[in-house]
């Protein structure tokens, strides 16, 4: 891909196409009466932020857009830390 992308599958890049696909990996999951929330996230996001941390940091955020965010800035936060050599708690 000379460098255009590492990702195979991409929304909105058609003129990489036949080498990137916008077909996405879909997973299902049944959804419980125990279930609070669901969490949709990148492979990106899973490497610096943990199912359990994610849940942690957006359990009382009402609003999707604010807890998109929220989980956003933990995951910079999280690489930085990583990045610096820093430990992490």
């Amino acid at each position: 891909m000379n460098s255009a992308t590492r990702c195979t599958r991409l929304l909105g890049c058609s003129y990489l196409h036949p080498h990137v696909i916008p077909d996405p990996h879909v997973n299902s999951v049944a959804l419980g009466n125990d279930d609070a929330l669901v969490v949709i996230g990148n492979a990106t996001l899973w490497s610096h932020v943990t199912p359990v941390e994610a849940v942690a940091e957006i359990r009382d955020v009402t609003d999707p857009v604010s807890a998109a965010k929220r989980l956003r800035d933990l995951a910079q936060v999280t690489l930085v830390l990583v990045c610096n050599g820093v430990l992490l708690p």
